[in-house]
């Protein structure tokens, strides 16, 4: 096995949504197909937001003292939160969706519906697997 072969090569990758009764893409109401564009994790740009996601979630570890046996209470879990709602912000190239009727280009917006959560938990699933930053 050449280890280059298996080395992923786009920077970014597609998620794609798909309607769950057709299996066709889902698309808005004029007609796009409604999107995800991904930075792949071997990118640098994926890397530097990753670094920036561990420094804000030190800095909430040590505002809580949790590193310390600090009681873990709500509002550091909606720190968390806020912190990883960034980070899939700053991974995310660009979208594409449709809420409630109306386009939804707000990378924001997406993330921080709770409502989305099981197309959220997709889109993870499909940032870590290699194969989507690789040719076909």
């Amino acid at each position: 096995m050449d280890l280059l072969a298996a080395t992923p090569t786009f920077k970014t990758s597609k998620f794609k949504f798909i309607d769950p009764d057709t299996d066709e893409p889902a698309c808005t109401d004029k007609g796009d197909e409604m999107h995800v564009t991904l930075y792949g994790p071997h990118t640098i740009e994926f890397m530097k937001k990753e670094e920036e996601k561990r420094k804000r979630m030190r800095a909430i570890a040590k505002k809580y003292s949790l590193k310390k046996g600090g009681e873990i209470n709500a509002q550091a879990i909606q720190d968390a939160a806020k912190c990883d709602i960034q980070f899939q912000c700053d991974i995310t190239k660009d979208i594409l969706v449709q809420i409630n009727g109306k386009t939804c280009t707000s990378k924001k917006e997406f993330y921080s519906n709770k409502d989305l959560s099981p197309w959220i938990l997709e889109i993870a699933k499909f940032i870590y697997s290699k194969k989507n930053f690789m040719p076909n």
